[in-house]
């Protein structure tokens, strides 16, 4: 059962580190009537070499696409720009499982997390996306969208499956609720504690979710009590349990 918490007033935090913006859509009017078709070509292979289509620039190069016509580059392509047309054109023609990772781990699922696109998301999970496979740094979809504050897409994780891996850390120990405490979005803090996301935790730096926010900030303030609170009930839980063993 998740910690009872009101949210208080406030908005999503906009903290620019962890705000993913989407890549420019690749048929915006280009002012310059001197482009060609062929620069805007050399744009979008710049543009994947930029993000990797779930592949770091150091390891793209070893990596090769495991799909028949390169399919699965272009469903991730169409994850992170939120395509979903293409997206549900591309899916029957993929030649490998949904889950099939670029060379840093990341899933089409995972990209589309990241740039909170809710509606490709949706159409990966019925696809048979899984909503809990960690990256190479140990991430799940669920770290990406709950650092970007996107709540829609936090509920659509939660309610197809993640909610089991709600307090799962990445190899910095954060887990989603770090990230959406780092991010700063209230939001999803409120959203992840009611589905028992635990605050107490503390990552590699020896930091709770609240050690993440500022002080003088009311989302810290809301994490503390929250943190305080979830310890409290689980002293009052354990102190039951004894009891009912000494009886």
């Amino acid at each position: 059962m998740g910690v009872p918490f009101n949210e208080p007033p406030g908005q999503p935090g906009d903290d620019p580190s962890l705000q993913h913006n989407p890549p420019a859509a690749a048929n915006e009017p280009d002012s310059d009537t001197e482009s060609s078709s062929s620069e805007e070509d050399d744009d979008d292979l710049n543009d994947e070499e930029e993000h990797g289509y779930g592949f770091s620039s150091d390891d793209s190069e070893n990596w090769e696409d495991p799909s028949e016509g390169g399919i699965l580059t272009l469903v991730f392509r169409a994850a992170e720009h939120g395509d979903e047309a293409e997206l549900e054109q591309l899916l029957p023609a993929l030649s490998v499982h949904i889950n099939t990772p670029g060379a840093d781990g990341d899933t089409a699922l995972h990209l589309a997390s990241l740039y909170g696109h809710v509606g490709c998301a949706r159409i990966l999970l019925d696809a048979g996306a899984e909503p809990d496979l960690p990256d190479e740094d140990g991430a799940i979809p669920l770290h990406d969208a709950a650092a970007g504050g996107y709540i829609e897409l936090v509920q659509l994780l939660l309610d197809r499956g993640a909610s089991a891996s709600i307090n799962v850390a990445d190899c910095d120990g954060d887990t989603p609720l770090h990230n959406a405490a780092r991010g700063g979005s209230i939001e999803v803090v409120r959203l992840l504690l009611q589905r028992d996301a635990d605050p107490s935790l503390t990552n590699n730096a020896v930091k709770t979710a609240a050690g993440l926010v500022s002080g003088d900030n009311e989302l810290h303030e809301f994490l503390v009590g929250a943190e305080r609170m979830y310890i409290e009930m689980q002293e009052a839980r354990a102190a039951a349990e004894e009891s009912e063993g000494h009886q």
